[in-house]
């Protein structure tokens, strides 16, 4: 099953202005600075802004997969299986900013596991619920801590 991540207002807002960001810190200079720039700075100006942006705008689709032996966590170009009985506990988290987390919502779910660096991954699935009755079902020997 694939569940797609919950999308907050706030991420949207931090994304676009940092999209903002870097198209003034590369445009800027190009514009106000030089008289004539070459054609080769602008074409390298132009593609770093592509990258930049793209990146940026595809890191914010986000979906979560629920395969038969594990899950599959995909944000942008970043990914990772978790196997269901390296699963130790999942309980639900409002700390974004600490941990590694592929999740757009300022609510979302803490999966402990196993291999982890730092024990957790931060995640935000549209249809909560459900993602946690799946996972349930999936890996009965994990702890399910509750609101």
């Amino acid at each position: 099953m694939i569940f797609h991540a919950r999308t907050d207002s706030y991420l949207v807002m931090n994304i676009t202005f940092t999209m903002i960001i870097v198209a003034a810190f590369v445009w800027f200079p190009i514009i106000f600075y030089l008289e004539t720039p070459s054609p080769a700075l602008i074409f390298t100006a132009l593609l770093f802004s592509i990258i930049c942006e793209g990146l940026l705008t595809w890191m914010m689709f986000r979906k979560y997969a629920l395969h038969n032996d594990y899950v599959l966590i995909k944000g942008g170009p970043f990914s990772l299986k978790i196997p269901y009985n390296e699963i130790t506990h999942v309980e639900h988290t409002n700390s974004t900013y600490i941990g590694y987390r592929i999740l757009s919502a300022k609510k979302g779910i803490d999966i402990h596991h196993q291999t982890a660096k730092n024990g957790c991954i931060k995640i935000s699935p549209k249809n909560e619920v459900q993602f946690l009755q799946v996972l349930k079902k999936r890996c009965p020997h994990a702890i399910f801590i509750e609101k």
